[in-house]
C-alpha cells in the first residue's frame, strides 16, 4: 500500500479515535503523519510574512518545539518556508546552524533532529509547512524523502482545502479549531506588538516592536505567546519590553 493511502487511512483513524472526533483540524494531519513516518511528533504551521503560526501538532512537547521556532523567529521551518526546499536536520546540524534553537529544544522537549517540509498551494511554496521531530539525533538516515513528501503534498491539499472552505463559504460556520489556543495567541501577539508601537516614544514599526518582543520574551524565558499574553493582560509593563 502506497504512503498517501497510509497517510489518508491514518487520517480516518485519527479523527474517528480522537478527541476532536469527525472534524478534521491541522492535530489530525499532524497526528497522522506520525502514524505512518518514522518520527516521534509533528506539527503544521503556516508561514506569513513576519510571523509564523503555529496551526497544530500531534504532542504537547511537539506544541514546545512548534513555539520555541516562533518565539526565536529562527529555525529549520522558517529555513524550508524561506529556500520552498525540505530541511532534513539531525542533532549536529541543528547545533551548528540553529544553536539558540537547538538549546531550547534540548532543554525542554526530548527531540533531537527535525524535518521541515514547506506546503505548496497553488504552486507558491513554503506558505506552510509541516514539521516533523524525532527523539533519535540522526532522523536524516531513516526518513525516507520520497515517502515525506509524499506525506507533506497530502497536507498540502487537505490543510488548504479547509483554509479556502473558509473563505468561499460565508455562511458555514467557522470550524471549532479556529477558536481554539493556537490562533487566540496569534491574535495576543498582534494586540502586544500594537500595544508597544503606540507606547513607544520613537518611530516603532510593527516589525521592530515584534523583535522586541521576541528579545524580551527569550532573555525572560518566557515563549513568545506567554510574553504577549502578560503584556496583553497587564502583567507586564509596555515599557519594561521595550527598555
Amino acid at each position: 500500500m502506497g504512503v498517501q493511502r497510509r497517510y489518508l487511512q491514518a487520517v480516518l483513524s485519527v479523527r474517528t479515535n480522537g478527541t476532536d472526533a469527525r472534524e478534521l483540524t491541522p492535530s489530525v494531519l499532524a497526528a497522522a503523519a506520525v502514524a505512518v513516518l518514522p518520527v516521534t511528533a509533528a506539527g503544521v504551521s503556516l508561514n506569513q510574512p513576519k510571523l509564523r503560526v503555529p496551526l497544530g501538532w500531534s504532542s504537547p512537547d511537539a506544541a514546545v518545539a512548534e513555539r520555541q521556532q516562533t518565539t526565536l523567529g529562527d529555525g529549520p521551518c522558517l529555513s524550508a518556508a524561506a529556500t520552498g526546499r525540505t530541511v532534513i536536520a539531525d542533532a549536529d546540524d541543528i547545533a551548528q546552524q540553529w544553536p539558540a534553537y537547538y538549546a531550547e529544544i534540548e532543554r525542554r522537549t526530548p527531540f533531537r533532529s527535525v524535518a521541515a517540509l514547506p506546503l505548496s498551494a497553488e504552486g507558491e511554496p513554503g506558505l506552510a509547512a509541516l514539521n516533523l521531530y524525532a527523539e533519535r539525533p540522526d532522523l536524516g538516515s531513516i526518513l525516507r524523502l520520497d515517502e515525506a513528501e509524499t506525506v507533506a503534498a497530502t497536507v498540502a491539499d487537505l490543510l488548504f482545502g479547509m483554509l479556502d472552505n473558509l473563505y468561499d463559504d460565508d455562511e458555514q460556520p467557522l470550524p471549532a479549531w479556529i477558536d481554539e489556543q493556537p490562533a487566540i495567541d496569534r491574535v495576543a501577539v498582534w494586540r502586544a506588538v500594537g500595544m508597544m508601537v503606540s507606547a513607544s516614544d520613537v518611530d516603532l514599526d510593527d516589525a521592530d516592536a515584534l523583535a522586541r518582543l521576541r528579545a524580551y520574551a527569550y532573555s525572560s524565558d518566557f515563549t513568545l505567546d506567554e510574553a504577549a499574553a502578560r503584556l496583553v493582560d497587564r502583567q507586564l509593563s509596555v515599557h519594561a519590553v521595550l527598555a
